[in-house]
């Protein structure tokens, strides 16, 4: 997939780090940092495919977060985490983890 970036300039939105994985992919949720307010939406997006999506302000969970996955309207019981003991055959920062 071809992109027209140009890395010259800089980008739309300064974004910052959530501690949630993409439902698509497991990528790591961005977060737009610009400012518009406290009604304004937030924009968030994954760092890995590109997946993305707005939402209100203050939601527990980003909208394509691994934690909201569900199988018809019943959710699969997972949820994001902070990865306490990263290794080289585990590296990343966040994982989704079954809850019971």
């Amino acid at each position: 997939m071809a992109h027209d970036v140009d890395f010259n300039q800089p980008a739309a939105h300064p974004w910052g780090l959530t501690d949630h994985a993409c439902s698509v992919c497991l990528g790591r949720v961005l977060v737009s940092l610009a400012t518009g307010g406290t009604e304004a939406p937030q924009i968030f997006r994954c760092s890995n495919c590109g997946a993305q999506a707005e939402a209100a302000a203050g939601l527990a969970h980003p909208p394509i977060c691994a934690c909201g996955m569900k199988v018809g309207a019943r959710a699969i019981g997972v949820q994001c985490v902070r990865n306490e003991r990263p290794r080289p055959e585990m590296p990343g920062e966040i994982l989704v983890r079954e809850i019971a």
